[in-house]
């Protein structure tokens, strides 16, 4: 059987929540018109499969006939391994390095891992590879000094997870931390 895949954010994209609701509301089910023949098509068997960051982000209208599975991210563990054997060396070989060169060891595997990109998922993570693959490569196609791949290094190339509150901001401004599906940012505001 044929499947579809639809990239759309259902909160922005009319159309597509237009054609979803459609497709699994109950009696239109059995008549959806196929656009190009004008042909009407019964999908009261199709099986619709949403994969959001949280339930919240899926329309109301599809929630209501909708069986939530939760599925578990990647523990510690595994999203190690997945750094060390798969996003790590795709960052590298994208920016025309090799492992060889830069190898990620401990602790700052634990750092990117559990402080830096403390998601369930890895694309926080795989960011985190991307960006620190491109500085490695700028400095080594500049010609400067090479240098180890440490955890003061990637720090200094990544900052921390969380940057520091200011202290001693001006009067009527507030650093505030604002949580995020996909983590946390922290942000100044005017306070009234």
């Amino acid at each position: 059987d044929p499947v579809l895949f639809l990239q759309a954010d259902l909160t922005v994209d009319d159309e597509a929540a237009r054609v979803l609701m459609q497709v699994t509301g109950s009696e239109a089910s059995r008549r959806f018109p196929e656009i190009h023949l004008g042909l009407p098509i019964d999908t009261s068997l199709m099986l619709v499969v949403l994969s959001v960051r949280s339930p919240e982000m899926v329309p109301e209208f599809l929630r209501r006939n909708a069986l939530v599975l939760e599925l578990e991210g990647y523990g510690p563990a595994e999203r190690k391994s997945l750094l060390v054997e798969r996003l790590w060396p795709a960052a590298l070989r994208r920016c025309g390095l090799t492992t060889k060169q830069f190898r990620l060891e401990e602790p700052l595997l634990s750092w990117l891992v559990e402080e830096r990109a403390r998601e369930a998922g890895v694309l926080e993570l795989n960011k985190l590879c991307q960006q620190l693959a491109r500085r490695l490569a700028r400095r080594k196609a500049s010609g400067k000094r090479a240098f180890a791949l440490t955890l003061s290094t990637a720090r200094a190339c990544l900052g921390d997870a969380l940057p520091a509150l200011r202290s001693g901001a001006a009067v009527g401004v507030v650093s505030q931390v604002v949580l995020v599906p996909s983590g946390a940012e922290v942000v100044e505001a005017a306070a009234f």
